[in-house]
């Protein structure tokens, strides 16, 4: 079906979502193949010492030069974004293919971004007027990871932090999918746990008053 031209899925990627990613674009690639398009998958993984520098401009170029790579390997026309999670969903990936002129699937770099902070989506949402759960958002600088959790726990101060929230509590990380370092918390004994749970994945947390539905 040359209409579409050469279309390359892209799965796998960088993030705690990476086999997430890789279910995703299996199914799209089987799909679009049934459908008679011609498809190329195409497996991002981490670039060796590249995914683990704490330089992030280095790291970007590095991704950067190997995705476009790959995708010019491939000969592909469009690509079909099958990546979750940091790189995938962030706004990163689409703002490497604009700036190549390729064209590719779903939310740009604006929406994409914003929509993958949930701090920012929940204002966002509130300034429209839309209802949404009672929380308190917890930050704190990377290099005091061990003091995160336990600053909570200082005496009884944790009961002013969540005061008008009441158990049961949804805690999660600020910026991933897929429910990764999300935890439904029924009583306080629990509560440090998800908390440390949540911060493996993000230096901002959301301690949300859980809606069942």
């Amino acid at each position: 079906m040359r209409k579409f031209g050469r279309i390359g899925v892209l799965m796998g990627g960088l993030s705690s979502e990476r086999d997430v990613s890789l279910k995703s674009g299996k199914a799209v690639a089987c799909a679009l193949k049934k459908a008679g398009i011609d498809v190329a998958a195409i497996d991002i993984r981490p670039v060796g010492r590249a995914s683990r520098l704490s330089n992030k401009r280095n790291e970007h170029n590095l991704i950067k030069e190997y995705v476009l790579g790959k995708i010019k390997d491939s000969k592909i026309d469009i690509v079909f974004i099958a990546l979750h999670g940091r790189f995938g969903e962030d706004g990163t990936i689409q703002g490497m293919l604009e700036e190549n002129g390729i064209p590719y699937t779903g939310s740009g770099v604006s929406a994409s971004r914003l929509a993958m902070d949930k701090v920012r989506s929940r204002e966002l949402f509130q300034k429209a007027g839309l209802s949404v759960p009672n929380c308190v958002i917890l930050n704190s600088h990377p290099q005091n990871k061990s003091l995160r959790a336990s600053r909570v726990y200082e005496g009884t101060a944790w009961q002013s932090h969540f005061c008008g929230i009441g158990f049961p509590y949804i805690v999660k990380p600020s910026s991933q999918g897929s429910s990764i370092g999300l935890s439904l918390v029924e009583t306080e004994n629990n509560l440090k746990k998800a908390i440390n749970l949540a911060y493996k994945y993000d230096d901002t947390v959301l301690v949300e008053e859980y809606i069942s539905g």
